[in-house]
C-alpha cells in the first residue's frame, strides 16, 4: 500500500508541474498575392513561448472559411534551458510560418486554445488566442488589409540579453561585452516588415536590474546602396554611391576612431561618392574571426538622418595565412548592428 501512495504522488506531482507551461504568444498575417487558381495566400506567423521547445500553437479555423494550411515551417528563436523544466527560469521561444490557401477576400476568424498559464496572479490556466483575418482591400492603399507590426517580449526573466523576432535570427556577444544581433531575410520575405524587440538584464550582487524594452521595425526591401571596397597591402578604399542612399552625406557617417584626420571621410569624398581610405591598423579597424579567417574590417556609423540607433556599415578585406591582404574581398556593407543606447535624434 505504501509503493501505491508513492506512485500515485509522483503522478500528481507530475501533472501539475507540466499542466503550467504557457508563457505567451502572438499571431499576425501577411497577404502575399494570388495563386494560380485565383485562392489567396495568406502567411500566418505565430510566436510562442513554453517551458519546453516541443510546444507550439496549432491554429484552428472558428469562423467563416479559412482555407487549408500549404505549407508549414518551425523554428527555436531563443530559449533558456539551463534551468530544471520545473522551474520558473526555463522558458523557449518558437515561431511557426504557415501558408494558407483562403477560397476569397471575406474574412474569417483564426483560433488557438489549450492551458495551461504559468502562475498567473488571478490563478487563471486556460487561454484562447483569437485572430481576426480581413484581407478586403483598403481604399487608401489599395491593398489588401494587414495585421499590425507588433511584437512582445513573452518573458522578462532574462539573463543579460533576451530578444524576439523573425525566425533564424541570432545573438552573439561580441569582445567589447556588446550584444549584436543578426537576421538575414529570404527572397520571400520582401515587403513585408518584422519587428524586432529586446531587453538586457544586469546583475550586481543579489539585485537584479531589467532595462526597457526597445524595438525595432526591419522593413524588407529591394537592395539599393550600391558600393565598393578595394583592398591593398595597407588600407581599404570604401566607396559608396549616394544616389543609391537618399540623404547621405559624407557628414553622415564617422569612423569608429575618427580623432585622426587621416580617418576623416571628407578629404576623400566628392559630389557623386561618400569615400573613405581607411588604415588597416588604424581609425578604429578591427579583426573579425569569420570561419576560422581572420579580417580587417572597418565600420562607418550613421549618426543623423532621423535615426534613432546605430545603421553600421562593414566592410572588410580578408588576411591571407601570411599575413597579405589577399585579393580575396569580404563585403558586408548592408550588415545593420544595432545596440541598446539610443543615439540623439537629429533632423536633416
Amino acid at each position: 500500500m505504501a509503493s501505491t501512495q508513492v506512485l500515485l504522488l509522483q503522478l500528481l506531482l507530475v501533472s501539475l508541474a507540466s499542466a503550467s507551461h504557457h508563457y505567451g504568444g502572438t499571431v499576425a498575417f501577411t497577404y502575399k498575392g494570388r495563386n494560380p487558381d485565383g485562392t489567396l495566400q495568406v502567411d500566418l506567423r505565430t510566436t510562442s513561448v513554453f517551458r519546453g521547445c516541443y510546444h507550439d500553437y496549432s491554429s484552428s479555423c472558428y469562423t467563416g472559411n479559412c482555407g487549408y494550411v500549404s505549407r508549414h515551417q518551425r523554428g527555436v528563436v531563443d530559449s533558456n534551458t539551463n534551468a530544471s523544466y520545473y522551474s520558473i527560469g526555463q522558458w523557449c521561444e518558437t515561431e511557426t510560418v504557415e501558408t494558407w490557401k483562403v477560397p476569397n477576400d471575406r474574412s474569417f476568424q483564426m483560433r488557438i486554445s489549450s492551458c495551461c498559464w504559468v502562475q498567473t496572479r488571478n490563478s487563471l490556466s486556460s487561454w484562447n488566442l483569437l485572430t481576426f483575418v480581413d484581407l478586403g482591400t483598403r481604399s487608401d492603399t489599395g491593398q489588401p488589409n494587414r495585421s499590425p507590426d507588433v511584437a512582445i517580449l513573452h518573458v522578462l526573466r532574462i539573463q543579460n540579453i533576451f530578444m524576439t523576432g523573425p525566425l533564424n535570427i541570432s545573438r552573439h556577444r561580441t569582445t567589447h561585452n556588446e550584444f549584436v544581433i543578426r537576421w538575414t531575410p529570404t527572397p520571400d520575405n520582401l515587403g513585408e516588415k518584422f519587428p524586432v524587440c529586446f531587453a538586457v538584464e544586469s546583475v550586481s550582487g543579489s539585485t537584479i536590474y531589467q532595462s526597457e524594452m526597445r524595438c525595432v521595425l526591419v522593413d524588407v526591401g529591394k537592395e539599393q546602396i550600391k558600393s565598393n571596397v578595394i583592398c591593398n597591402e595597407s588600407t581599404m578604399t570604401v566607396e559608396v554611391e549616394k544616389s543609391s542612399f537618399a540623404g547621405l552625406h559624407e557628414e553622415h557617417l564617422r569612423l569608429i576612431d575618427p580623432s585622426s584626420t587621416v580617418c576623416s571621410l571628407q578629404t576623400h569624398s566628392n559630389s557623386t561618392h561618400v569615400i573613405g581610405v581607411i588604415p588597416l591598423n588604424a581609425c578604429g579597424t578591427e579583426i573579425e574571426v569569420t570561419q576560422g579567417l581572420n579580417t580587417r574590417c572597418a565600420s562607418l556609423s550613421v549618426t543623423v538622418m532621423n535615426l534613432n540607433l546605430n545603421l553600421v556599415f562593414i566592410a572588410g578585406c580578408l588576411l591571407a595565412a601570411v599575413g597579405m591582404v589577399s585579393a580575396v574581398v569580404m563585403y558586408k556593407a548592408k550588415v545593420s548592428r544595432v545596440k541598446y543606447q539610443p543615439l540623439p535624434t537629429f533632423e536633416n
